[in-house]
């Protein structure tokens, strides 16, 4: 299985990453615990963030609303701007790490998508991973820049290594990566200045600069967040997730969504459930389908005879 097949399943995607944050984003989390706080503020140095969640398909009509698991998802984050991501910081103070971790439930596909800024310098790094191969594809960009290019390279999948140049327009707004708007937005502001309806964006889906249309709307009537959707101005959705800005008014219920954490998330506008798990089932489940979809491929090499 590939990620284009998957695309024309799913629809776009926008995943990667070369680091794995792992441990060091969530050293409040115990694992055992399969608590599903994420989030690990510090009284001095960076912030760090680790949220989980299960991608299920939708079933209509049933008491049940959750039908097959599609994938597992890990949101991390590591913010040394002073507190929120870019929230009151100077561009030049800007320093930060997100990440996107999936592992889907079937083929085998793991894909990693980071995004990391220092100063004015951004770099989206997204790799797919197959039982048997891989590929990886790089983009550098200014941000604050308007009409900015980006630079990329990408290799894999027998494809030799190839470099191009995507020129921006200068009359577009300065370009952001997926990730760094989805943590603007929670945060309540973005490094290069406010972004509102049609922004310049970095889509690793499609390795090119796109305009997308930055939608918000509030996402319940009893928690004080949004719901963001990033669409291509075909209408496709590069990504979507509620938030929660600010904590509900007047809850004493210890369940209650904490303020600034995400509550769901989309892939697609394909019909689904994001339900938050602990790090314990995160690794659960991708560990499960991660050696399921290695067997086939075992049991291939082991119906060939070794060379003497």
């Amino acid at each position: 299985m590939t990620l284009t097949s998957l695309v024309a399943a799913l629809a776009p995607l926008a995943f990667h990453g070369p680091l794995a944050l792992g441990p060091a984003v969530d050293p409040a989390t115990d694992p055992a615990s399969g608590s599903t706080s994420g989030l690990v503020a510090a009284e001095s140095g960076p912030t760090a963030t680790a949220e989980y969640f299960l991608i299920s398909e939708e079933v209509a009509g049933t008491d049940d609303s959750e039908g097959a698991p599609i994938a597992v998802v890990a949101l991390r984050s590591i913010d040394h701007s002073g507190g929120d991501l870019s929230k009151g910081a100077r561009p030049e103070d800007v320093h930060f790490l997100l990440e996107r971790e999936v592992i889907f439930a079937s083929g085998g596909l793991r894909v990693r998508h980071t995004e990391s800024g220092a100063g004015s310098a951004r770099r989206l790094v997204w790799r797919e991973f197959l039982p048997k191969e891989s590929r990886t594809w790089v983009a550098d960009w200014t941000a604050g820049l308007r009409g900015a290019p980006a630079h990329s390279l990408g290799y894999g999948w027998n494809r030799p290594m190839h470099e191009q140049v995507m020129e921006g327009d200068a009359a577009d707004s300065t370009l952001y990566g997926p990730l760094e708007l989805l943590y603007g937005t929670r945060a309540g502001s973005l490094p290069c200045g406010e972004a509102s309806g049609t922004v310049g964006m970095i889509d690793p889906a499609t390795a090119s600069i796109v305009q997308v249309e930055r939608a918000e709307v509030p996402s319940t009537d009893t928690v004080a967040g949004v719901a963001l959707d990033l669409r291509r101005p075909d209408g496709s959705l590069v990504m979507g997730a509620d938030m929660v800005t600010a904590a509900p008014e007047g809850s004493t219920v210890s369940s209650a969504p904490e303020a600034g954490t995400f509550t769901a998330l989309r892939m697609s506008d394909r019909p689904t459930v994001a339900e938050r798990i602990g790090r314990a089932e995160f690794d659960r489940l991708s560990r499960r389908w991660t050696v399921e979809s290695q067997r086939p491929y075992d049991a291939v090499l082991a119906r060939i005879p070794r060379r003497r």
